[in-house]
């Protein structure tokens, strides 16, 4: 029995505060996730993983692990590599001169502490786990490499060997005369800025099972993925199948964050090993490997010059951009794009004319970096970090100068000079509308009032114009089309309705979290005209639902729910065209109400005559054909697609509030606002869970999560004892303001990204809040995690 809802369940309309569906399944605990699936005569996978930051293997011996009851295979590096029907690779940049190859297990070194050195396959984790320690392995250790611009040098190893240098990327751009502009500059500023390294850290860590069926020659993957068909599209050329032999299923994921965008090499290995031994393979990740070698990110060092006038204003820009990769690239998105992608957003939404960059990805002895939500938040910690440093060192009022350099209505469509289309954006306006809110001039009067008597306190903003739903143009235009499949921005739906009038929707876009089922099941309800909780929404699976790219980039409700809206309208036309025959009456009379029932438009109470059913209208087309009007084929089902017009822009405030205890360096977030501008918000309730969501991921980066090395290379952050998390008692309220404006209807309803934003409106809304209330020490942000200890390390510098 399903309990009881509210009024909302029943609500159909895109903009509906509507129940999720999803949440009474997932918290009765009657989710399906990768670790709840057990199936017949399967045996269970667990990964030695080097020790070591760099080395060479000199000896691994499994024979001892091969021979303990309950363990029924054991494969090396090596021998795994034998089984590949093509080498694991992706290009770099230029990819004319850079190929990077990743073997499933390390081939003759190791490159990062968590490397997999060997796959033990057991009847079960416990004796697979035990049989780790029978493989006996030689390690020769080679310097480790901990810090890109340390692999930059001339004289560093390098990692990959086949490669003649550890940068794997280069990207150089220039727009306008920088030099000229340099030159006539009244000030010329510096900040370098490093950003530290971080990790996803989800609920469900990674896990999969392979299963081979020998009678078909076909291999199902269950796996905790976010992109069903990409991971299948990489995947089908490694086992040398063909697509369509080669099924990928991800159930429900308990969160991803890009973490699970990529294909991983202990997904592939178990794709290996399962047609080797004849019966699934299941693997599990423990937490500990989650944080020391699933994928790790945001770890990049910038050195920015800029140019300004007198008054503040900007002229030119020059950045120098690292972005250590870690030891391998991922697979699907090449790690190495987000080089170019912050460097080309560090102009922000300010406008000015002259801008160069330089950018390296660069291969060093940690784990690998994937994408993380908001992969470009380095673009907007800096430029935001850039106008606050600009105000202090000139004594000019932050606010004055941001409305002075914002790029208005008035001036989009614009180019910025990183290269960015920016239209539609509307970053001005949600500042105007945070500072009406939060009252900055009284803050200002209070602040004083407070530092006079010894408490410090800051505000800070976190403006941005940041870009979603990437189409599948831009993708090509950044070189993402490796080996044959490539990143894009559109997506297709099903919409399939049974005899019995029963609705289903699949869809290329799977949920890791976000509310997929109750959204788009309320797109279909807005336009077929029923009940968004009579829609079962599915996805997930490619052997059965349309492609897609998964869920990335904030793009769901945009290409997902583009092609929802179209198949849902080309399904209505038919209905309406079948409901018509069967009443006499044209379709353009009629319409589709919530209550299952099909009538003339404006007639409520219409008597049977004039009304049939969606039920009716369903039995005639899968049983009574010769009912169809002419040219209709029997079935009710459509499938559409939608590719965005252009890459959408969605903008943001987000303003900070905070309590900096000098003597302790604790911080104390005493106000959080986050004015968005999503445009029409399709489910308000779940738009505010994404902007809360992101805003606790924004601020944990920034307070208190950092994965630490030690200089041999050991992680120092794999237990949750050390990689720290907020907990609730940590956050304070966070206030969520949708900007009223009217909407952008070249995307469907309106609607805009919103997922990334929290992001990167917190991190640098909160940086620069504690730079703010630690003004009068002069102390300069130009590192995080901002933790109590290391704010009392930077205030001593100072005396304090």
């Amino acid at each position: 029995m399903m309990p009881d809802r509210d009024d909302s369940a029943l609500a159909s309309s895109v903009g509906s505060r509507h129940l999720r569906n999803e949440d009474v399944r997932l918290l009765r605990g009657e989710g399906c996730y990768v670790a709840d699936i057990q199936l017949p005569r399967m045996l269970h996978a667990a990964f030695l993983r080097s020790p070591i930051a760099h080395a060479r293997i000199a000896q691994i011996d499994p024979e001892r692990a091969r021979q303990l009851p309950g363990v029924y295979a054991v494969y090396t590096g090596a021998e795994l590599q034998q089984q590949l029907a093509a080498p694991m690779c992706m290009p770099g940049q230029p990819s004319e001169r850079v190929l990077l190859t990743v073997p499933p297990l390390a081939v003759g070194k190791v490159r990062f502490a968590g490397d997999p050195v060997a796959v033990v396959v057991a009847v079960d984790r416990y004796v697979a786990e035990d049989a780790l320690e029978a493989i006996a392995v030689t390690y020769d250790p080679l310097p480790p490499l901990m810090s890109a611009e340390a692999a930059c040098h001339p004289d560093a190893p390098l990692l990959d060997e086949s490669l003649t240098t550890n940068i794997v990327a280069h990207y150089t751009h220039e727009c306008g005369d920088v030099a000229s502009a340099f030159a006539r500059a009244d000030r010329i500023l510096s900040f370098p800025y490093y950003q530290h390294r971080q990790t996803h850290a989800p609920m469900e860590t990674r896990g999969c099972i392979a299963v081979w069926h020998a009678h078909e020659q076909t291999l199902t993957l269950h796996t905790s993925t976010q992109r069903p068909h990409l991971l299948r599209d990489a995947l089908a050329p490694l086992l040398g199948l063909p697509k369509h032999r080669v099924r990928v299923v991800a159930h429900d994921v308990g969160g991803g964050f890009g973490q699970k965008a990529t294909l991983h090499r202990e997904e592939v290995t178990l794709s290996l090993v399962a047609p080797l031994v004849r019966r699934p393979v299941k693997w599990i990740e423990d937490r500990r490997e989650n944080l020391m070698a699933a994928a790790h990110a945001r770890e990049e060092t910038c050195f920015l010059d800029v140019a300004v006038q007198h008054d503040g204003l900007i002229l030119a820009m020059k950045a120098r951009l690292y972005s250590d990769i870690g030891s391998y690239p991922s697979m699907i998105s090449p790690p190495h794009l987000y080089a170019q992608l912050i460097a080309s957003m560090i102009a922000g939404p300010w406008r000015f004319d002259h801008f160069a960059y330089e950018a390296f990805a660069v291969l060093t002895n940690k784990c690998p970096i994937a994408a993380f939500r908001a992969p470009m938040m380095m673009s907007n910690v800096i430029h935001q970090h850039v106008m606050q440093g600009i105000a202090q060192a000139l004594e000019l009022d932050l606010v004055d100068l941001y409305r002075k350099q914002l790029i208005r209505a008035a001036d989009q469509p614009y180019r910025s000079p990183g290269g960015e289309l920016i239209d539609k954006s509307t970053a001005a306006e949600t500042f105007e509308r945070a500072l009406e809110l939060i009252d900055y001039p009284a803050f200002r009067r209070e602040q004083g009032k407070q530092r006079a008597q010894g408490r410090y306190l800051g505000i800070g903003f976190g403006t941005f114009a940041e870009k979603g739903a990437l189409t599948t143009q831009e993708y090509l235009l950044a070189g993402l089309h490796p080996h044959g499949y490539c990143e894009i921005g559109w997506t297709g739906a099903t919409i399939r309705v049974e005899s019995g009038g029963e609705i289903t929707l699949f869809v290329g876009s799977a949920s890791q979290g976000q509310g997929h089922e109750t959204t788009l099941a309320q797109v279909v309800a807005h336009e077929l005209g029923v009940a968004a909780d009579t829609v079962m929404v599915k996805a997930g699976d490619t052997a059965r639902d349309p492609y897609g790219p998964g869920t990335i980039a904030s793009q769901t409700m945009i290409s997902a729910g583009g092609a929802t809206q179209r198949a849902a309208q080309q399904l209505k036309a038919k209905i309406l065209r079948i409901a018509g025959q069967l009443l006499g009456v044209a379709p353009a009379y009629l319409d589709m109400h919530s209550d299952g029932r099909i009538g003339v438009k404006g007639e409520p109470d219409a008597t049977p005559i004039a009304a049939t059913t969606l039920a009716a209208v369903a039995h005639a087309a899968y049983y009574n054909p010769v009912a169809l009007p002419p040219g209709d084929l029997p079935g009710l089902e459509v499938t559409s697609s939608y590719e965005p017009p252009r890459t959408a822009f969605y903008s943001g405030t987000h303003v900070a509030v905070v309590d900096v205890d000098t003597a302790t360096g604790h911080v104390k977030v005493l106000r959080y606002l986050a004015v968005t501008d999503c445009g029409t918000a399709v489910n308000p309730t779940i738009v505010e869970g994404q902007v809360i969501g992101g805003v606790v991921q924004g601020l944990g980066g920034v307070l208190f999560e950092e994965m630490a090395y030690a200089p041999d290379g050991s992680c120092l952050t794999d237990t949750f004892s050390d990689y720290m998390l907020p907990m609730a008692a940590d956050l304070p309220r966070i206030e969520v303001e949708f900007l009223t404006l009217p909407p952008d209807m070249d995307l469907p309803y309106g609607a805009k990204p919103v997922g990334e934003g929290g992001v990167v409106g917190a991190a640098p809304a909160i940086i620069n809040a504690i730079a703010d209330a630690l003004s009068p020490w002069g102390v300069s942000l130009t590192q995080q995690p901002l933790t109590p200890d290391k704010l009392r390390q930077l205030l001593r510098q100072t005396g304090h």
